[in-house]
């Protein structure tokens, strides 16, 4: 499989992806290309799947007649290595076309933050 990350992509993703090649649009000289653009260079470029981080791109571009998938994640690469293996599995199982956008929950714990009480403009302890 070929794949391409935009600009926001994580690179330490990459080496999670073998044996697919991958490649990153600032690579190619793509890097300022806005997203609809970008998917018409990849795909003339015979890519795949395009990994992104714009979460917003399917509201973003028509893509209803793309042969491309997509794939969308957090930008987060903490909230990304948490997930590796589910990429992976979502990777092997897109169709030509199929745009899919990966949301994770929040990790819980650690220590809350802090709060201002209502109409107290005073700084936050």
């Amino acid at each position: 499989m070929k794949i391409l990350f935009d600009a926001g992509t994580p690179v330490g993703l990459r080496r999670h992806l073998r044996p697919h090649l991958v490649d990153r649009a600032q690579e190619l000289g793509w890097a300022t290309v806005k997203n609809g653009e970008l998917l018409d260079l990849a795909e003339a470029h015979g890519y795949d799947v395009l990994l992104t981080t714009d979460q917003n791109i399917e509201h973003q571009q028509r893509l209803g007649e793309r042969r491309i998938a997509i794939l969308a994640v957090p930008a987060n690469w903490r909230r990304i290595a948490q997930h590796i293996g589910e990429i992976v599995d979502t990777l092997r199982v897109l169709s030509p076309g199929a745009q899919k956008t990966l949301r994770w929950p929040r990790a819980k714990g650690g220590p809350p933050r802090p709060t201002k009480p209502r109409g107290d403009s005073g700084p936050v302890p």
